[in-house]
């Protein structure tokens, strides 16, 4: 990649050359992250620090995905990119 170069928000880029290979929203999966680390420090609070292995954690993550695509869905289904 030449210096200077202007790289597209939301890019991929990869390789010793710098190929912007595809965009990529983060939006979920911030909203994921930010769900997931207020439940580890909730449950570090009540002194559960095993929280991360508990299969009640893993079907409520997978529901909170679930729910942010849905709402990533709705909130950008009519804004059109290119």
């Amino acid at each position: 990649m030449k210096e200077r170069t202007k790289i597209p928000n939301n890019s991929i880029v990869e390789g010793a050359f710098g190929e912007i290979v595809r965009p990529r929203n983060n939006y979920i999966m911030n909203k994921f992250n930010a769900y997931m680390y207020y439940q580890n420090a909730k449950a570090y609070s009540q002194g559960n620090h095993r929280r991360w292995d508990e299969d009640s954690l893993k079907k409520e993550g997978y529901q909170k995905l679930k729910e942010y695509k849905e709402e990533f869905d709705k909130l950008f289904s009519e804004v059109k990119v290119g």
